[in-house]
């Protein structure tokens, strides 16, 4: 037990800092960036043109911190869910506007 709570505790920490601080959603001119944070090394590249959903979830940690994960659904590809996000609902409101001003719609769940 000891063992786990000297090796493994600090290595939880590090994985979830690091997921924290790589964890990052940029909304571009024609397309949307988003890095689903550590391990993943490259961001994935949505088109607005792509997006046919988008949805928030949260687990029980969510709803006590407000953080959440932004869901993004596409057309011929998996769910694309961007994890951890400290203020999810300015997200989605954002990803929403963008959408909006460029006349795509999307079913918001």
């Amino acid at each position: 037990c000891l063992m786990v709570l000297v090796i493994g505790v600090p290595c939880l920490l590090a994985y979830a800092g690091l997921r924290l601080s790589t964890t990052r959603l940029a909304l571009r001119g024609a397309h949307l960036e988003a890095h689903p944070g550590f391990p993943v090394r490259d961001p994935v590249v949505v088109a607005y043109s792509a997006v046919t959903g988008l949805a928030l979830r949260r687990g029980l940690s969510g709803w006590i911190t407000g953080a959440g994960s932004l869901v993004i659904e596409r057309d011929r590809e998996a769910p694309l869910v961007v994890p951890g996000l400290a203020n999810p609902d300015s997200a989605l409101s954002a990803v929403s506007e963008r959408l909006a001003a460029l006349g795509t719609r999307v079913s918001r769940d």
